[in-house]
This record gives structure tokens, sequence and C-alpha cells, in this order.
């Protein structure tokens, strides 16, 4: 006979085993923390606040195996193999926030420091996959896509010159000889030109950008506060600000090869010998003042006689030389002017939105080679190691990139067109007249920053050798 009145279970060693559902089955209960009596939950015991087993649950939970971690500039150790993942690794963990830079920094690396294998380029257990998925975390994490509330169309985000409506243009700073702007119709996104896209593994199955819904995005870039360099073409609004890229450090990264010298008579600028000479100041008076310490390790040894007193070694006092000589990085570039058509982003009013520094610049997502108009050369001398630090443009002169009739047209056609291109005839004359190098080396327009010293003058420019050309104009 079952024992159980309501599921008919029977009693099985003395205990009824009753039957799944039945209400009458007893409840199963963990026993509750010996110390302080708290329950047993799904989470854990539900220690009382001064029960000493909660403090040594909390300490446990709480251990960081990365606790060593310092937010870097780069993922890998610098030097890396040019446009290899590891390059491309640092390139976008650069933009992420140290939170996000932790976190990548942990799927990287194990506790102990040392690489994982998924992560090892070099490695037998080098997983591309795995580099597929931390490069596309980190493009969501250190970019966005700009919004539409920033989006315009054609030339609303653009003043005009001489207050032209037909002459609301952009600027770019390029390195490219106009030929070649030409051949690759003007510019693109790095992302969106193929050949460039093979050249620096964007086509590789582990890079982001091999996924056209990702490198069709026109992004911008959270740690440096501006457009990203390979979704989108950055446009300055004014001639001067045009002239500051492409950035030194951009240079030293994609283009080494473009730095020359110029040999110039300065105002306020260090020597680097005299750096060099600082940093050695205190061997080279040991060495003058204490013969003997410099034949300590010299084999033979010798003992190079009695030192002069210092009274015999003075030097008479000489006032510094308002200028001197230096020998400063260049660069030979164009400046292009090219009409507005098509999408654009304001980079500016996005900056302001996110209390970045500002700058004068918009994105775009294409600027086809017919809406370009003119090309102004110029060698580039830059005060210091970083764009920032300011440079002294030296204008060559500029060429049209198209027929006279052709530009008319392109700027409002009709008398409105040649009135346009009259008046942009004269803004480039002027741009000339004010940056051209006079017969005494004197000339040049000064481009500052907030950052530049403004006791760093170049007086005359005596020569500059160049790495690059400015090439011929293909019309």
């Amino acid at each position: 006979m079952p024992n159980c009145v309501e599921c008919g279970g029977f009693e099985v060693r003395g205990e009824i085993a009753h039957k799944p559902g039945c209400s009458l089955k007893p409840k199963v209960t963990s026993p509750p923390c010996p110390e302080c009596g708290g329950k047993k939950t799904l989470a854990g015991y539900a220690h009382t606040p001064t029960c000493s087993r909660r403090v040594a649950a909390r300490s446990h939970a709480t251990v960081d195996e990365y606790s060593h971690f310092q937010p870097m500039a780069a993922l890998f150790p610098e030097p890396v193999k040019r446009f290899g993942f590891e390059w491309w690794a640092n390139h976008f963990y650069q933009e992420c926030d140290p939170t996000a830079k932790k976190k990548f920094y942990m799927w990287v690396y194990a506790p102990d420091r040392t690489l994982k294998r998924a992560y090892n380029s070099t490695g037998p257990g080098a997983d591309q996959a795995a580099w597929q998925v931390l490069l596309e975390e980190m493009l969501t994490s250190g970019f966005i896509e700009y919004p539409d509330a920033y989006k315009g169309v054609d030339d609303t985000f653009f003043p005009s010159i001489k207050e032209d409506p037909h002459l609301k243009l952009g600027f770019r700073g390029e390195l490219r000889q106009p030929h070649q702007v030409r051949q690759h119709n003007g510019c693109m996104p790095k992302a969106r030109i193929i050949s460039l896209r093979r050249d620096m593994n964007m086509a590789a199955l582990w890079h982001p950008f091999n996924k056209p819904e990702l490198r069709n995005k026109v992004y911008y870039r959270k740690g440096n506060g501006d457009n990203c360099l390979y979704s989108a073409v950055s446009v300055a609004i004014d001639f001067d600000t045009a002239s500051k890229f492409p950035l030194l450090s951009d240079l030293q990264k994609d283009n080494p090869d473009a730095f020359g010298t110029a040999t110039v008579e300065a105002a306020g600028i260090a020597s680097r010998v005299a750096a060099l000479r600082a940093g050695l100041a205190a061997q080279i008076t040991q060495q003058h003042f204490q013969p003997n310490w410099r034949a300590t390790d010299a084999k033979p040894q010798y003992n190079p006689g009695p030192t002069p007193a210092p009274s015999q070694r003075a030097v008479p006092f000489k006032a510094p030389a308002s200028v001197q000589l230096r020998l400063l990085t260049s660069v030979r570039m164009n400046v292009y002017l090219f009409r507005i058509r098509g999408n654009t982003w304001n980079t500016q009013a996005y900056q302001l939105k996110n209390v970045n520094a500002t700058f004068p610049e918009r994105a775009m997502d294409k600027v086809p080679w017919g809406d370009f108009l003119a090309r102004v050369r110029i060698d580039r001398i830059h005060f210091g190691e970083d764009s920032n630090d300011g440079h002294l443009g030296v204008v060559d002169g500029f060429d049209w990139l198209h027929q006279r009739r052709d530009l008319e047209q392109l700027l409002g056609g009709g008398q409105a067109g040649a009135t346009a291109v009259g008046r942009l005839r004269d803004f480039l004359q002027d741009i000339h007249d004010r940056g051209r190098l006079r017969a005494d080396g004197t000339g040049g327009i000064r481009f500052a920053t907030a950052s530049t010293d403004p006791n760093v003058q170049i007086a005359k420019v005596l020569k500059i050798e160049p790495r690059t050309d400015w090439g011929y104009v293909a019309r």
C-alpha cells in the first residue's frame, strides 16, 4: 500500500520516496554558517557583517593577479614589424582608455607577464582568429563612428575665401605629387584603397578593415580626439593649418624617408651638440682635472702628467650671439586646394562635444581628382622634433591643376566662375608673396601652436636639402 497520500510514493528503508512535484516532499536545506548562522544562498553564505568568514571570503574575491599593470602607450614592446599584427594592435590600443587597456593586456599576457601563445605571431600557437577578435574589440573600444548629428552635405561646414560663396574650399597637406593624386583619383580613406589595404595588411583576415561593414565607416579616434587616419580623409579649413600635415609623428611611423634638412640662422633653438655636451659635462670635467681617473682602465696605462691649474684654463666671457647656426628637420610637401562636395563631418564641433582639444578640420569620405583646383609647393622647416613645436613654411610657388575653363566651371560657371578663379589667384599669390624665400635668405610663413616657444625665430634659411620632390603637374 502507498504511504504518501498525495503522490502514492512507497516507504523505502524508512523514508518515503516521493514522486517529482509532490508538495509533501521534504525540502533539502544546507547547513548554516557555523559561526554566524547565516543561510546559504546561490551566491554563497549570507554572513553577518561581523563574521570573520565573510571577511576572508571578501579578501579572496578581490585578489587581482594583474595588480602590476600600469597603462602604457604600446601593448607590444617597440620596435615591431611595420603593419604587422603587433603594429596594428599598438595602433588601436593607444586610443583606448586605461580600463580598456588593462582588459586587453589581460587578454594578451598571463599574470606572470609572459605573452600568451595565441598572440605570439612568431610562435607555433599563433591564432589569427584570436587576433581578429582582439583588434575588433579594440576598434569598438577606442573608436566611434561619427554620429549623424555632425554630418553635413557639400561645403556647409566651410568658410569662404574673400567672401565669395563659390570659394568655400578645403585644404590638405600631402607628400604626394600631383600626378600621383590624379592616378589615385584624389583622396580616399586608406582603408578603401585596394593597393594600400594590401600593402598595409588591412586585407589580412585578422584585420578589422578586411570587413566592408567596418572599413566603410568614418571613425573618430577617442584617445587622440581627432579623425581616424585610415577610415577618414582629414580636411583643413585654412591654408596654415593644412601646412602642418602630415605630422612628424605620422611620417616617422609611415614614411621616415621624407625627412630632409635645412641649415638656418635661428634664435631660441637649443643646440643638439650642446645638449649632448651638457649630459657629458661631469665626465669631461673629471677627465680634465683628474687625469689619473681617465687612465685607470687604459691599456697600456699612462700618466698624462701634471694638469694646469683651473685658473690657467679660464676662457674669457663671450656674450651669446643673437642667432646661431642650426641644422633642422625639413619636409618638402604640397598643400592642395579643392572644392567640397559630398558628405562631410564637423570634426571641430565633435571635439568640442567630447571636451577634446579643438582643431579647424573636417572629415570626408572622399575628395575626387575632378574637385582639385591648385597646389602650393612648400618646404616645411621644423622648430623642434614635434609638429606642435611649430615650423617655418617656405613657399616655392603654386600651380593650377586644371585648365582655366575647367576651373571656372568647377567654381560656379559663367561670370561667377571667372570671378572666383580671379579671387583664388589673388589668394594664392598672397601666400606666395608672404612665404617666398628672398635673396638674402629671409622670408617664410611662421606657423605656431600653443606649444610653440615664442622666442624661437628663424632669421635666415641658408640651405634646404630635401629627400622628396614636388613633382610635375599633370593636367
